[in-house]
């Protein structure tokens, strides 16, 4: 969700990679922090797949890679900040790469740029001995939003989540989404 930057209470790095099956990997970076009511991150997350082609009698047709890249900035803000409830909004600009080898498939490398925008609401409700006084979080999202993809004129993956978030005591959170 966009609008979390703005309640990060310390900068976050978080750095993956993780090799797939068939020789495909994916790595990414990722850094978000909080200035006073205002959030801001930004990522980049690149997935890579070696590819062979065949035609309809099972002989090699082509070979190549296929990539996919995003590279996104966030901003976010906390419009209420009370002690026993909050709220923020936030939003991410993408920049989306495909790339498909011309041995693979010509034409087929596309790029576009979605916009990712979210709320988040957090309170305090029934807490047992909880550390985050705002225990209880109702969110929303909708991601991939934008101008259809635009070196292929396909529509972009568009989708909308939910979910809720609750923290009755310390080390149990009870989440759900939709």
């Amino acid at each position: 969700n966009p609008a979390t930057t703005s309640g990060n209470i310390a900068s976050v790095v978080t750095l993956h990679h993780q090799e797939w099956i068939a020789d495909s990997s994916i790595e990414s970076i990722v850094f978000a922090r909080s200035y006073g009511v205002f959030g801001i991150g930004a990522g980049a997350k690149v997935f890579r797949l070696p590819f062979t082609a065949y035609d309809s009698i099972g002989s090699r047709s082509g070979s190549g890679y296929i990539a996919e890249g995003v590279a996104a900035v966030n901003l976010s803000v906390r419009f209420f900040s009370l002690p026993r409830f909050e709220a923020s909004v936030g939003a991410n600009v993408k920049g989306v790469v495909r790339y498909v080898s011309s041995g693979i498939s010509a034409g087929q490398s596309a790029y576009s740029v979605p916009i990712d925008i979210g709320m988040l609401l957090r309170f305090r409700f029934l807490p047992i001995r909880v550390i985050d006084p705002l225990n209880f979080s109702i969110g929303a999202s909708l991601r991939n939003f934008g101008q259809t993809n635009l070196a292929l004129d396909a529509p972009l993956p568009t989708r909308f989540s939910a979910g809720v978030a609750y923290a009755p005591f310390d080390s149990v959170l009870i989440t759900g989404d939709f």
